[in-house]
């Protein structure tokens, strides 16, 4: 009989045990609920006194905003914004940096236009170029582009240019002058080493391409006679030759007392090439061995790839 009674009072207990964790989790739903209804309401009214807000004055929220379908409004801020699908504005953008896969605008002022490396700036229509004098002459030098192509046709890149102001890098010769003004230039009068051996440089590192455009200015120095020649070569095959002009023997401001015979020739050719590296020789056929009577110079070497 007391083993039964101390089973009775055992079942008891575990009744009542069952009956405490039924309490306990009514009493979390009641309190999970009324929480999320007290989060719902603070939400709803948040919302509500936005909405009123956006009717009398400005909204400014100072988090993050991620929006998962379309946004309306007469005008946005924000320090950045980044949209994954279309941004469509009938004003203005403005803005430090615009990224996009396509931008389609009636007016784009921008200090520079730079691609993803592989893609195109392709431009249809006009392009206009603002600034001094000496900026415009540089053409398109505003663009960052591996590549640009202007009503369909590729357009030259510029992808090294030797002023010899400060320096003969890569050059098999260091021999620089002057002429009248402070403006250098490789070789000279006297020079004798440039006069005999003649310029060599070979430009690496160039890229991808189909062609390539060589151009300079060459100084026809002092006196120069019928059948002197002057050339440029790429790759070691002639692609320029070429004799003092038209205003041979008018102007005398350098070495000897002849006359230069031809200053700043301009030469401006264009080969079929596709290699990463390119050799460029200058040099000359002269009558007088003496490069302080005859002599002769480069400037402005530019090379050009597209």
């Amino acid at each position: 009989m007391i083993v039964e009674r101390g089973r009775d009072i055992l079942h008891r207990k575990k009744k009542s045990n069952n009956q405490r964790y039924i309490y306990i989790y009514i009493l979390y739903i009641v309190i999970y609920k009324t929480h999320t209804m007290i989060r719902a309401s603070i939400a709803l009214l948040l919302i509500v006194n936005a909405a009123y807000a956006a009717t009398t004055q400005n909204v400014v929220l100072n988090r993050d905003v991620k929006l998962t379908k379309s946004f309306t409004a007469e005008s946005f801020k924000a320090s950045s914004m980044n949209v994954s699908g279309t941004l469509s504005v009938e004003g203005e953008v403005t803005a430090s940096r615009v990224k996009a896969a396509m931008l389609t605008a009636d007016v784009v002022e921008t200090g520079t236009l730079s691609p993803k490396a592989g893609d195109t700036i392709i431009i249809e229509g006009d392009l206009e170029l603002s600034g001094s004098s000496d900026k415009a002459s540089q053409g398109v030098s505003f663009l960052e582009a591996q590549e640009l192509v202007l009503g369909g046709t590729k357009q030259w890149r510029i992808v090294a240019h030797d002023t010899f102001n400060q320096d003969t890098k890569g050059w098999n010769v260091a021999e620089t002058s002057t002429c009248g003004t402070s403006n250098v230039f490789l070789g000279g009068n006297c020079q004798q080493t440039i006069a005999k051996k003649g310029a060599e440089k070979i430009y690496t590192n160039l890229p991808t391409h189909s062609e390539i455009r060589l151009k300079a200015r060459f100084h026809f120095l002092d006196k120069w006679v019928d059948g002197d020649t002057a050339y440029a070569k790429i790759n070691d095959e002639y692609a320029w030759i070429d004799t003092p002009g038209a205003n041979a023997g008018k102007i005398n401001v350098c070495g000897d007392k002849h006359p230069e015979a031809g200053l700043s020739q301009l030469l401006d050719v264009v080969q079929t090439h596709n290699s990463n590296t390119v050799k460029i020789n200058f040099g000359a056929f002269m009558s007088e061995n003496d490069a302080c009577k005859q002599s002769w110079g480069v400037d402005d070497v530019e090379i050009y790839v597209k």
